[in-house]
Formats: C-alpha cells, structure tokens, sequence
C-alpha cells in the first residue's frame, strides 16, 4: 500500500515544464495527444501532463493494488497522506481534493479498471486551464489489447508486460531482460530484497561490476553508466524500504533511449 501512496504523493510537486510537443505520443497502454503549450513528463507509472507555465497539470497513473487491499480503502489512504477532504464515491469513482504546496486545489479521481487494476487522475488549475485539460482527456486512447500486449513477464516483486515490438525472458525470480525486435535497445530490471547491503555498497558493487567510473548519488537513487559491445549502458538503483530496483537501459542512440522510456508504464510492482 505504502508504494501506492507515493504514486499519488507525486500530484503535489510541481513540475517544471520544458519545450512541448503538440502530437500524439505513446505512453505504453494509451496514447495522448499533447497540445501546444503543454509538456508530458512520465514519471514512473505516472504521466504529468503540465502547462509550461506551470499553472496547470492532469497527472494520469495506471496501476494495481496488492492483493490484500481494496480501492475505497486506498482512495482513503491516499487522500490522509495528502491532507486531502471531500470523499466521496458517485457510483464509479472515489473522489477527493487536496491543495499542492502551492496552494493550488487539485481535484484526485480514481476508477476501476477491473480486478486490481485502477486508474488515478489528478487535475489542478482546472478553473483556468479546463477547456485544455478536458482536450488532453478527451485525447487519451487505450490501446488495443491485440495491439499492446505480446506477453507477461512474471517474477518476485513485479510484472512486466511487454508491448508491441518486444520480447524477453525471466532470469531467475528477481529479474528479467527485455529486447526490442530489432535488437537496437534492450532493458534489465532487478527488482529484489536489499538483505544486508547498504545501499552506497550495493551501489558501488554493481559499478564496480560494470567497470564504471561515473557513479552518482541524487537523494538516494544511484546513477551510472558504461560502454559495451558498442552500446551505451545507463544504470539506476534505488532503494524502496528494504527492497532495491535496478533498471540498466542499453541502447547505440537517443531514439533507443526513447524507445526504452516508453516501457516504464508496463512494469508493474505486486
């Protein structure tokens, strides 16, 4: 549960938007059309989509509970964490609002999408930027599941379902390696119990192990990179109670990268 709360933590920062792009883009299990003047910004299996002058944003998350939660319950956990008020369910989705850092209402709207898995919108700015917001909303398109979905990778900690154009395999109970079908980029996820390592020593040992010399520290998540094969390698680690995530992004060039990028909304964390 407490991973879940942290999706929606995150409609309380405030992103800084960069150049938009005013185009349909692929975020894995939909595409949006994301008009001028705004930014779409993933993070994790959330998608900010964010005015440039930051007085707006529509945040959407697909996800699922664990196994022993409910969504009302969820809806209620979330909405504490925030400080939020007004709960309420209409019939098909549980409601709340919460101010941002600020000050700023945003409207949190969470439905199911059947069994486990729900969806999580957070709106703010809506008494300004409404007409666009609704535009960006009214864009969303779900793919196909003939289109979207070739297989499921299942391990320990997470589920990887593998779009359009990929394949991979279970390395053991922890970790899988994703490839793209024209093996031009490739993607590694670790995702296992952190045991008796520090995090700075699990750090350098898996640097250590690439021979990389460009380790990093940022608040706790640990970057590096390394060249092989001819190939660019850039590694993350973070750390989530006592568990770890290391993700190793391969590819020869930026649009590897991108490609790459847009696989992060199909792993999914029990």
């Amino acid at each position: 549960m407490k991973r879940l709360i942290l999706i929606a933590i995150g409609l309380a920062v405030i992103i800084t938007a960069s150049a938009a792009l005013a185009a349909v883009q692929d975020f894995g299990e939909y595409t949006v059309d994301v008009i001028d003047g705004w930014t779409a910004v993933p993070k994790g299996e959330t998608v900010y989509f964010v005015k440039n002058d930051n007085s707006a944003s529509w945040s959407m998350t697909i996800s699922q509970l664990p196994d022993n939660a409910n969504l009302e319950q969820y809806t209620k956990d979330v909405m504490k964490q925030l400080n939020g008020s007004g709960f309420k369910f209409d019939g098909k989705s549980y409601q709340f609002q919460f101010k941002n850092p600020n000050g700023q209402k945003t409207d949190v709207v969470i439905i199911t999408l059947g069994g486990k898995k729900f969806m999580q919108w957070g709106i703010t700015g809506a008494e300004t930027a409404g007409k666009e917001i609704s535009q960006l909303i009214d864009s969303l398109t779900p793919k196909k599941s003939s289109d979207s979905t070739v297989k499921t990778l299942n391990t320990k900690y997470f589920t990887f379902t593998l779009p359009k154009g990929w394949d991979g395999f279970e390395i053991d109970e922890t970790s899988v390696k994703v490839e793209n079908d024209d093996e031009t980029a490739s993607m590694y996820v670790e995702i296992a119990d952190l045991e008796d390592w520090e995090p700075d020593e699990l750090a350098e040992f898996y640097a250590k192990e690439h021979n990389a010399k460009d380790l990093k520290n940022d608040g706790g998540t640990y970057s590096f990179s390394y060249e092989e094969d001819g190939k660019i390698n850039v590694a993350t680690l973070g750390i989530s109670g006592k568990v770890y995530v290391l993700i190793i992004q391969t590819a020869k060039d930026k649009a590897g990268f991108d490609e790459i990028a847009k696989l992060r909304g199909f792993i999914n964390r029990k």
